[in-house]
């Protein structure tokens, strides 16, 4: 049975968000880790974070700008997507912080915001893997939900 213990708030520097650290044991097979999980005690902004990742298109833009930077025209080229809704999707990522622009004369160069992102995707496609990706099964996020 997993249990986690409460432990201090940690103040942060000039009114960011406090984050809570959790102190759990993890268990793989049968060997016991101890983590410590840090997350902001207010989970609206992870809460954004995941709903802005949670559209195929914008998965499968960040997908491909993870391998480098591209234009809109190469994304809609590449990923078989309308050039409206490339364009829709390119900025709300950009909106969100999680791609940046580059202008080079008349055209725009998209590439992943900070290395961070990659690391988010590839965690999840570990957790995917971990899970059986049984979260595709699930009735009310899995792809029959949709």
């Amino acid at each position: 049975r997993r249990s986690a213990k409460l432990r201090h708030l940690v103040d942060e520097p000039s009114g960011c968000a406090k984050p809570i650290g959790f102190a759990r044991p993890v268990f793989i097979g049968e060997n016991r880790y101890d983590r410590r999980v840090t997350m902001t005690q207010d989970l609206a902004a992870a809460v954004s974070l995941f709903h802005s990742l949670a559209d195929h298109s914008r998965l499968s833009i960040l997908r491909r700008l993870s391998a480098g930077e591209a234009r809109v025209r190469d994304l809609t080229d590449e990923l078989g997507l309308a050039q409206s809704t490339v364009s829709e999707h390119v900025g709300c990522l950009r909106e969100c912080g999680l791609v940046v622009a580059r202008s080079e004369g008349r055209q725009n160069f998209y590439s992943v915001s900070t290395p961070e992102v990659i690391d988010v995707l590839e965690a999840a496609e570990r957790l995917l893997a971990a899970t059986g990706f049984k979260v595709d099964l699930c009735k009310t996020y899995g792809s029959d939900a949709r």
